[in-house]
C-alpha cells in the first residue's frame, strides 16, 4: 500500500495484487511525477521484492512504515526459536540429582 498526502488529505493511490518486485515497479514508475512527489509513506509487510522496488523507484529515502502485525509475528518467532534453543541447552544440562538437592 502506496500513501501520498494531496491538499491536505492522506490518499490511498494504489493496492497491488501481485507481490513481484517487477510489479509494483512497473506501478511506481507509472504514477506521474506531480502525483509521486506528493507520496509520504510506503505500507509494507517486510517483503523484500516490495522494499527493494520502493528504493529503487521512489530512493532510499522514502518511508516505510511496517505495519504493526509482520513485526509482531517476527519477534514472536524469534522468541519462540530461543525459547527451544534454550529448552534443548537446558535438556543436555540438567543434572536431576543437582536439582532434586537444590529443591529440598
Amino acid at each position: 500500500m502506496i500513501t501520498s498526502r494531496l491538499a491536505g488529505e492522506n490518499r490511498v493511490p494504489g493496492v497491488l495484487q501481485g507481490r513481484k518486485k517487477e510489479t509494483v515497479k512497473v506501478f511506481l514508475q507509472s504514477i506521474p511525477k506531480r502525483l509521486k512527489q506528493t507520496i509520504v509513506s510506503v505500507c509494507s509487510d517486510l517483503y523484500a521484492g516490495f522494499l527493494n522496488a520502493v528504493r529503487e523507484v521512489l530512493g532510499q529515502r522514502m518511508r516505510i512504515v511496517v505495519d504493526r502485525f509482520h513485526v509482531a509475528r517476527l519477534y514472536r518467532k524469534g522468541l519462540e526459536t530461543l525459547r527451544k534453543q534454550e529448552m534443548r541447552r537446558l535438556k543436555k544440562a540438567w543434572n536431576p540429582p543437582t536439582i532434586r538437592h537444590c529443591a529440598a
